[in-house]
C-alpha cells in the first residue's frame, strides 16, 4: 500500500525491544533446517498476522512453497504450545519479544526444540524484508536452551514524524531512558531499550533524540 508513497517525514526516538524469530521443531525431531519443513506440519500464525507474512517469505527463501509443500497451520502463539504438546504440528516458526509466554511455556513444557536459522536464509529474508536483522537469541533465554540460538529480529522502535518540535522530542527521548527503572517495573522486555542499539532504528533520527544521544556520547558530535 506504500509503493510508490514512501513515508519520507517519519523519524526515530528510540529503540525499544528485538522480536526475534522462533525456529522451534518437535523435540526429537530430525528436521534440522528450513528446507527440512516439506510435507511437515508447520504453525505459521495466526491468519493475516505479520507472522504469517514473514514466515511465509521465510518458506520462500528457503525455495519452499507455503501453499504446497507443508501443511500449514494457523496457529496463534497459545495454540502452537498446545499442538506441541498434543503432537499435532512437527515446527513452528513464531514471533514474539524474548521471554514471550508462548514460548516460556513450550519450552518449560520441553515439547520442543530450537533451531538455529540457517546463514543463507538469514541473508535472503533480510534482502527481502529488510526490517529484519541477523539477531541471537541469547543463551539460557528460556529452559533447556543453553547454546545462543542465530535468527533474525525486527525491532520495535518509537517512531514519530518531522512536525514533531526538537524541544519535545529531546525531552521525550530522556525521559524514557530517565525513568527506565520504573518502565522495566511494569515489562522486562524495555531491558534492551538502551542507546547502544540506535544503529537498529532504520529511519532517520530525529534532531531532537539526536540531541540527546550527542549528549550522553552514544552519537559523535
Amino acid at each position: 500500500m506504500f509503493e510508490g508513497k514512501a513515508m519520507k517525514n517519519l523519524r526515530g526516538l528510540v529503540p525499544l525491544y528485538a522480536e526475534p524469530i522462533h525456529f522451534l521443531v518437535a523435540k526429537g525431531s530430525n528436521i534440522k533446517t528450513i528446507k527440512d519443513l516439506k510435507g511437515k506440519r508447520v504453525s505459521v500464525g495466526a491468519v493475516g498476522s505479520g507472522t504469517e507474512i514473514t514466515v511465509r517469505t521465510i518458506l520462500k527463501c528457503a525455495g519452499l512453497d507455503p501453499d504446497k509443500d507443508i501443511k500449514p497451520e494457523n496457529l496463534g502463539l497459545s495454540d502452537t504450545a498446545g499442538a506441541f504438546a498434543d503432537h499435532n504440528i512437527d515446527a513452528a516458526l513464531t514471533v514474539g519479544a524474548l521471554g514471550i509466554a508462548g514460548v516460556v511455556e513450550i519450552a518449560t513444557m520441553g515439547t520442543a526444540e530450537f533451531r538455529d536459522m540457517p546463514a543463507d536464509i538469514i541473508k535472503k529474508v533480510s534482502k527481502e524484508l529488510p526490517y529484519y536483522l541477523p539477531f541471537s537469541i541469547p543463551a539460557n533465554t528460556y529452559r533447556n536452551q543453553s547454546k545462543p540460538v542465530k535468527s533474525l529480529a525486527s525491532w520495535n522502535v518509537l517512531i514519530t514524524t518531522d512536525k514533531l518540535s526538537a524541544d519535545d522530542a529531546y525531552k521525550m527521548t530522556k525521559a524514557l531512558y530517565d525513568k527506565k527503572q520504573d518502565i522495566l517495573n511494569i515489562s522486562s522486555k524495555l531491558a534492551s531499550m538502551t542507546p547502544e542499539n540506535i544503529k537498529y532504528i532504520q529511519v532517520p533520527l530525529h534532531p531532537g533524540a539526536q540531541k540527546y544521544y550527542k549528549e550522553i556520547g552514544a552519537l559523535k558530535k
